[in-house]
């Protein structure tokens, strides 16, 4: 009798090893989970700081913009005053109003490619910055789907781990009642019944019609 309780408490100790590992290994899962979540936020973070900084330069750009063509319209005011100027000396300073007319000219050339050129600048970075909302975007949705993965992973393995566990526990419930279950193999005919036992041994006798099963489960509820 001894030896099968020192049997007995060999096992169980073994189960709770078992128990111990299975529950470490849950917590190293959830560990390297929040991790990952970490990294991808990080990356996240640095796609956003680069589109920022796009908008950034895009803003920088405008305000240029902005300030070349007013400068344009300056210069056009300027031309148009010189020019009303001009045409009342046209007869005595032709020559003069031709060459500053010109010099003018190519200013307000110079000025309309230098605007054209900083709408095409302007053009470009506005298609970086919608290439980056749509990176940031696509960045987004495969976070999202990676993170409902990692978590549908996640509870699947941990599903796994909680039925294990059930599952040593059951067994080593059932290993302190050896002959209790040789009883109940012996006299119960019914497979759901005995499913039922391995399963709940409470609801098993508290269900049972037989007043013999449920006056002894009173006398031993938890042997």
């Amino acid at each position: 009798m001894e030896g099968q309780l020192d049997t007995v408490t060999a096992e169980s100790d073994g189960l709770r090893e078992q128990v111990s590992a299975a529950q470490e290994a849950r917590l190293a899962l959830e560990e390297a989970h929040e991790r990952a979540l970490a990294e991808m936020e990080g990356q996240l973070d640095t796609v956003t700081a680069a589109a920022d900084g796009l908008r950034e330069q895009v803003a920088a750009a405008e305000e240029t913009r902005l300030a070349l063509e007013e400068a344009h319209k300056r210069a056009l005011a300027e031309v148009e005053t010189s020019k009303t100027s001009l045409q009342a000396s046209l007869e005595s300073e032709r020559a003069t109003r031709f060459s500053e007319t010109a010099a003018l000219t190519r200013m307000a050339e110079n000025l309309r490619e230098e605007v054209a050129k900083l709408k095409s600048q302007n053009t470009e970075l506005a298609a970086k910055l919608d290439a980056a909302d749509a990176r940031i975007k696509q960045i987004e949705e495969k976070s999202k789907t990676e993170i409902a993965s990692e978590r549908r992973v996640r509870f699947k393995e941990t599903a796994a781990l909680t039925r294990m566990l059930e599952d040593l526990k059951a067994e080593g419930e059932r290993k302190k009642r050896p002959l209790e279950k040789w009883l109940v193999g012996k006299l119960v005919r019914s497979e759901k019944k005995l499913r039922k036992y391995s399963r709940n041994r409470v609801a098993f006798f508290s269900d049972s019609k037989s007043t013999t099963a449920r006056f002894y489960f009173r006398l031993r509820p938890g042997a």
